[in-house]
């Protein structure tokens, strides 16, 4: 069992005393001071990692630039309901013949510019064929 020759603290097979800090086995380059009385709580020394442990590479300083998200492309803007579309669905109830050709023609606009009334234009196509489909069986 070895004794740190400064305050008497065992050593447990270290080279350093963790109470005093003295370095046991080596160089003393300065004079440690006395150990005193009174507890003083030390934050044990500094212990240098080999070098296998230590990292070898830096991050560079600089920052890296930010890549921006790829442009997507936008539609145009609607330009309003289809009258094509609302005309479809009227005539669907009152002259379902009408409401067929409307709704095909409006479909077609509708694909081309961009417009609103697809859900009109699809609803007076239903209905019209359905209206088409109850005539035909009924005769």
């Amino acid at each position: 069992m070895a004794l740190c020759t400064n305050c008497g603290n065992e050593l447990f097979g270290g080279k350093v005393c963790y109470k005093c800090g003295l370095r046991v086995g080596g160089p003393i380059s300065a004079p440690q001071p006395p150990a005193s009385t009174t507890t003083q709580y030390q934050t044990p020394p500094q212990v240098q990692q080999p070098v296998q442990y230590q990292p070898q590479y830096q991050q560079p300083v600089q920052h890296q630039p930010q890549y921006q998200q790829p442009m997507q492309y936008q539609q145009k803007p609607s330009s309003g309901t289809n009258g094509l579309a609302v005309a479809s669905l009227v005539c669907a109830f009152l002259i379902f013949p009408l409401g067929i050709v409307f709704g095909h023609m409006a479909l077609n606009q509708i694909k081309k510019s961009n417009q609103g009334g697809k859900g009109l234009a699809t609803a007076g196509l239903i209905i019209s064929y359905l209206a088409l489909a109850f005539v035909l069986f009924a005769y």
